[in-house]
């Protein structure tokens, strides 16, 4: 998928939004100059178990449709690359976002931004947290994202919101589905 693809498929995501009513609250900060999301989700697994299914089973869990290729075995959280990886037909490859941060069951943070945020030049981090609670595995992630105001960013927060939100949920489907 390309990027005018995708930013038309989150523009309309987001006007389907508007006009259904429905809210996605996972915005918990917006400025003329970016927006923060946070989601998140509990999971039975360890979080030794989870960060692993993050990691490991990306590509089973992926909503490739959020993707250039719509292939998910051509996605993959490359460790020894340090990046969000997607293979391209012909030997190329889409650098989706840097691992900056790799602590096994605790913490992950890529940095960059998503589809059609990474062709305006924004600057944005994603971390997501792995926390015992109880007997559960709370799994927390935050997306600031930040570039120039004319780039009008609060715009299209909410269809990010919402693609975000829905790795998320099929993730803790993924996580749930297939138990230690």
């Amino acid at each position: 998928m390309n990027s005018k693809s995708l930013l038309t498929r989150l523009a309309l995501i987001g006007v389907a939004c508007l006009l259904s009513g429905r809210s996605f609250a996972d915005v918990t900060q917006s400025y003329e100059d970016g927006f923060v999301i946070t989601i998140v989700r509990t999971t039975t697994l360890s979080p030794d178990k989870a960060y692993s299914r993050f990691v490991d089973d990306f590509a089973s869990w992926y909503d490739a449709s959020h993707s250039y290729t719509e292939d998910a075995k051509n996605l993959s959280l490359d460790l020894e690359k340090q990046c969000m990886l997607e293979k391209l037909p012909g030997g190329g490859f889409v650098r989706h976002m840097e691992i900056a941060i790799h602590q096994p069951g605790v913490m992950l943070r890529l940095t960059g931004g998503l589809g059609p945020l990474q062709r305006r030049g924004v600057s944005g981090a994603l971390t997501v947290n792995f926390r015992k609670v109880d007997e559960k595995t709370e799994v927390a992630m935050s997306y600031y994202v930040c570039g120039a105001k004319f780039l009008q960013l609060p715009m299209i927060a909410e269809p990010v919101d919402q693609v975000l939100t829905g790795q998320m949920d099929r993730f803790k489907t993924f996580c749930e589905s297939s138990p230690e």
